[in-house]
């Protein structure tokens, strides 16, 4: 499966989304790609170790490696067994995806995609199985995602192929939480917006993602933090096997 994940506001939280739920995909035993797109290459300084990054740009004079400077098609190791990472070129990722799926090599690709509105994001998302639009409950993330929404909307309007697309909301406050994110969530609801019913609510095992380079599912699951974390990205695993399941068994019969 293929699943992009677009906004084109900084910190909207889809690298959150996008490694989270590749962990949650390796520890069921799955092969996962994460392909990272974003400018700040975020999903690359979590994931991959330091050491594996020096390797690969040999940085001089003890400066410390830079990941937006990384840009490789093989794939590398990642601090989570299971997820591999490529960082392509943004003009090559069409083609690096296409490559990739055919390859048969991992049950899963998830696009980490950059905080913009052009036509690159677009024609990622046309060719993913999954749209997941990641909005922190924010004013920014919040009209960047209904641009997302709008603008697959329109293309698939004039395409024969439908492409699910939900919205996620992640660093939800549940305690002291603002009027400014009461007042998103409810836009979200008056505009009808496809979301998953399971959010990432704001908690420790997020942030901590990029002091450690382990998300909840590769992290210490003795911590009942990390465990509230874990079942929150279950949550949302789930929802989207339930949500796949129509469009593979239409697949099967066509």
């Amino acid at each position: 499966m293929i699943i992009s994940f677009p906004n084109e506001k900084g910190g909207a939280g889809k690298s959150t989304g996008c490694v989270c739920l590749a962990a949650a995909y390796a520890d069921a035993h799955d092969k996962v790609l994460v392909i990272d797109t974003d400018t700040n290459a975020t999903a690359t300084r979590w994931l991959v170790p330091p050491a594996t990054l020096a390797t690969k740009l040999k940085p001089k004079g003890g400066k410390a490696p830079d990941a937006r400077f990384l840009f490789t098609e093989d794939p590398i190791p990642t601090s989570v067994n299971g997820v591999d990472l490529t960082r392509p070129p943004i003009l090559d990722l069409i083609a690096h995806v296409k490559e990739v799926a055919a390859s048969g090599r991992y049950d899963h690709i998830l696009i980490d995609l950059p905080g913009v509105r052009d036509q690159g994001n677009l024609k990622a998302m046309m060719i993913s199985d999954l749209v997941i639009v990641v909005m922190a409950p924010d004013e920014a993330p919040y009209t960047g995602a209904v641009h997302a929404i709008e603008d697959l909307a329109d293309l698939t309007e004039r395409s024969s192929r439908k492409i699910p697309c939900r919205l996620l909301l992640t660093n939800v406050k549940l305690v002291a939480a603002p009027a400014g994110q009461t007042a998103i969530i409810n836009a979200v609801g008056a505009a009808k917006l496809p979301r998953f019913d399971a959010t990432l609510t704001n908690r420790s095992p997020y942030s901590d993602i990029g002091l450690t380079g382990l998300p909840p599912h590769a992290a210490d699951r003795s911590s009942k933090t990390v465990q509230t974390a874990i079942a929150e990205i279950d949550a949302v695993v789930a929802e989207i096997a339930a949500m796949m399941k129509p469009a593979r068994r239409a697949e099967k019969v066509a």
